[in-house]
């Protein structure tokens, strides 16, 4: 009897922009037909957070793996805001009107 162990790491990457932020989000899981040959990405999340003066826009897009190994957009949210973010609120230095 052959015991398969399946193991799953998550790699979560987040750069600032001037105008926001991205993350990546990275699922590596080890494929049970090979429990051997290692650990393969078999899901990716974008999140993206844009502010502009109006307000803030975000957008999440997930991809995974088909049958095939081929990526497919398994989901796109997108949302928006009217809220300005506080750093982006302050047209004006202070003291000043």
């Amino acid at each position: 009897m052959a015991i398969c162990i399946l193991t799953t790491s998550v790699t979560t990457v987040q750069k600032d922009e001037p105008n926001g932020k991205i993350t990546e989000e990275r699922v590596e899981q080890t494929n049970a037909s090979e429990p051997y040959g290692g650990q393969q990405v078999v899901r990716k999340t974008k999140y993206i957070v844009q502010y502009a003066a109006s307000g803030t826009q975000q957008t999440k897009t997930v991809q995974a793996r088909d049958g095939n190994g081929n990526w497919n957009v398994v989901v796109v949210d997108t949302r928006r805001s009217n809220q300005v973010p506080a750093e982006q609120g302050r047209a004006t230095p202070r003291g000043q009107h």
